[in-house]
């Protein structure tokens, strides 16, 4: 899904993306959601499941106080 197509369908909710592409300043592009809650801790706790994968954690309304998270694996 791009970008535009998980904002449209998760709106004003915390989504974990594995990404499969980023533009020139890191953010996402398209990738696939694999959880999404108006919750973030529930997003932090799925977080934990997952190794080995090209992670971000996004938020797809207005953005709140605190800021969204990138991580990256660069293990190939």
């Amino acid at each position: 899904m791009t970008w535009e197509e998980i904002k449209q369908r998760y709106p004003d909710e915390w989504v974990l993306i594995e990404f499969t592409a980023l533009d020139a300043a890191l953010q996402v592009v398209q990738g696939e959601v694999i959880a999404h809650s108006p919750h973030k801790e529930e997003i932090n706790k799925k977080l934990l499941e997952l190794e080995n994968e090209q992670i971000a954690i996004e938020f797809t309304g207005e953005m709140p106080e605190e800021p969204a998270y990138l991580l990256w694996n660069s293990i190939t």
